[in-house]
């Protein structure tokens, strides 16, 4: 590769960076809380579950599931294992 093309490549390479960069803002600005459309939240948080850590999911199923599930189906006082509340304490960090 001559040092011509060598240096145009370059310089490509940094027009696309600053692209992606600018699309990344725009996407970023859409997103602030005092502008973000239902639309848009819905459609990110359906992305949730493949963006987020795997590790977070066993912990979501806790949260969201598991725990209010135990709690429904009990009689009289209402209470969680110290287990399941370090669990969603650590859901929670």
């Amino acid at each position: 590769m001559s040092r011509a093309n060598a240096s145009r490549r370059v310089a490509q390479l940094h027009l696309t960076n600053i692209e992606h960069n600018i699309a990344t803002i725009s996407v970023m600005a859409a997103l602030q809380i005092d502008k973000i459309t239902v639309e848009t939240f819905k459609a990110t948080l359906a992305r949730y579950s493949d963006a987020a850590p795997s590790a977070l999911a066993e912990l979501d199923l806790l949260r969201y599931e598991t725990a209010p599930a135990k709690l429904g189906n009990m009689k009289g006082e209402k209470h969680l294992l110290k287990s399941d509340v370090e669990r969603l304490v650590e859901w929670k960090l």
